[in-house]
């Protein structure tokens, strides 16, 4: 049985009114770190899907931002709109060496791409958000990485672990948890993380003073605060 870590994942908290109708909007804010130097060039893909199967063809899911890491952290935001929807949302993020994410395998020995690596994608984080909908609300989670999946070595044969950064934080910002594991199937580093519902944010209804957007347990279980809102 895998051991699984935690990630950490900050909610912004924000105060605001819901949605005036019955679509309800998820915003995802990305913290990405520093492109590493070991590569000339470094892209992010971000996929989403009202699914928790990964391993299927999510080539349909793309969001039309392609994002180029730099040698300077970046924020990139985005929001998901949807109806009157319960089911779990599923986040791809592929990191690639080629802008179309189509880059061939660099074996050892190899001077045209330097070190060893996979083919594109060279790293993926699979995210699994537990229900962040409800009717006429908004939802909004902040996901920071520090640190990217990738090769340790030259021969691809150990990963980068997100365990390395579980304690990372924001000092600003409130910390909930995401478990993530190393999935040490694949020819590359794969990231399965969850965000269980009670982390993901009420904007009409923030948790102030409280560890989690759920109303009992000091926020994490019972009623998510978004779904206490839609009570007469």
């Amino acid at each position: 049985m895998p051991s699984f870590i935690r990630l950490a994942v900050s909610m912004v908290l924000l105060s605001g009114a819901g949605c005036a109708n019955d679509e309800t909007t998820f915003e995802t804010e990305l913290l990405l770190p520093a492109r590493p130097a070991s590569f000339d060039a470094l892209f992010l893909r971000v996929s989403v899907r009202p699914t928790l199967a990964f391993e299927e063809d999510w080539t349909n899911s793309l969001l039309p931002d392609l994002i180029e890491l730099t040698n300077e952290p970046q924020t990139h935001t985005f929001s998901v709109v949807s109806g009157n929807d319960p089911a779990d949302l599923g986040l791809k993020l592929e990191f690639c060496e080629d802008a179309d994410c189509e880059a061939e395998e660099c074996i050892v020995g190899d001077e045209r791409c330097g070190l060893a690596r996979p083919e594109d994608p060279i790293g993926e984080v699979w995210i699994g958000v537990e229900t962040p909908f409800y009717e006429g609300q908004t939802t909004r989670l902040s996901v920071a990485l520090p640190l990217l999946p990738g090769c340790l070595d030259a021969l691809c044969s150990e990963f980068t672990d997100p365990a390395v950064f579980a304690d990372s934080s924001r000092a600003e910002e409130r910390q909930l948890d995401m478990l993530c594991d190393l999935d040490g199937s694949f020819p590359r580093a794969v990231w399965r993380c969850t965000v269980p519902r009670c982390s993901v944010g009420c904007v009409s209804a923030p948790n102030v003073g409280s560890e989690g957007s759920c109303t009992e347990d000091m926020g994490r279980s019972g009623p998510h605060l978004c779904e206490a809102a839609l009570e007469p």
